[in-house]
């Protein structure tokens, strides 16, 4: 049988408080990053795959846009909001949507709420120039030509039975802007 010495078992019983006080302080810190994760560290928006975070965003009157909000962590999000400075100008839906309603700028605040409460915000300028002119098809209001008269490749035929021959109708003028023929028995 071995016999330990009262040094020996300070040291053994030193080592085992160690161990439990590490392991408290580890589970504290797990803690600690757990709650972390319910926080938003940061919040990007994009419009397709262009990147628009803090930056100025061009559309034409009459069109639209959709905000793609994103947050590191993802995990963390739990809500999103928007808000326009000029509605006038404008217009952000509930779910990112924007409308560009009249020439100028606004600025599209974007909130992303986490879910430990606490918000963070960004921007984007929207700013809406006029749209291009379209141009309409010239309209063309010709006077009508009136058909003055039909010619036939023949004017007397006699045939016989089972005979069959081609009978054209040639409409004047040359110009006239209906010379559909139609024909009878």
């Amino acid at each position: 049988m071995v016999k330990v010495s009262k040094p020996r078992k300070v040291i053994a019983l030193m080592l085992a408080f160690a161990m439990l006080f590490t392991t408290a302080f580890n589970t504290g810190v797990v803690t600690a990053n757990a709650a972390s994760s319910k926080a938003v560290k940061s919040v990007s928006v994009k419009v397709g795959s262009k990147k628009v975070t803090k930056k100025t965003y061009s559309m034409k009157v009459g069109k639209t846009a959709r905000l793609k909000v994103s947050a590191k962590p993802a995990s963390a999000k739990k809500s999103v909001s928007f808000k326009t400075s000029k509605k006038s100008v404008a217009t952000v839906s509930k779910k990112g949507k924007v409308t560009a309603k009249a020439v100028g700028t606004a600025k599209v605040t974007v909130k992303v709420k986490g879910k430990n409460g606490k918000t963070v915000s960004t921007w984007v300028k929207i700013k809406v120039a006029k749209a291009p002119a379209t141009t309409a098809a010239p309209v063309t209001t010709e006077t009508p030509v009136s058909v003055n008269g039909v010619q036939l490749n023949m004017n007397n035929k006699e045939i016989a039975v089972n005979e069959t021959f081609k009978l054209t109708a040639t409409v004047t003028p040359e110009k006239a802007t209906n010379k559909a023929v139609t024909w009878s028995r």
